[in-house]
């Protein structure tokens, strides 16, 4: 399968809340970390499609240690990837 145009992250910056739901890091407006439910289209293992949650130029927090986070901007859609489904 491919996309074209859709808005993709990184399957580093999926993560999944309590009850399994994908999910992203966002700063809140007091700008603590807070998770964001996603829905997920395909992947090729190290890009996934963001089918609703997101949109081009949204800021989201990649979670690389317990206490510590980088920014990523998503850039404008467009890029094309061969995928597999997410389960």
């Amino acid at each position: 399968q491919h996309a074209v145009n859709v808005v993709s992250i990184s399957m580093n910056a999926l993560q999944f809340d309590a009850s399994d739901y994908p999910c992203v890091l966002m700063r809140s407006n007091s700008r603590t970390p807070v998770l964001k439910p996603v829905t997920v289209g395909i992947n090729d293992g190290i890009n996934v499609e963001i089918k609703d949650g997101l949109q081009a130029g949204d800021v989201i927090l990649l979670p690389h240690s317990e206490n510590s986070q980088s920014v990523l901007k998503l850039p404008i859609p467009g890029r094309r990837f061969a995928a597999s489904s997410v389960q």
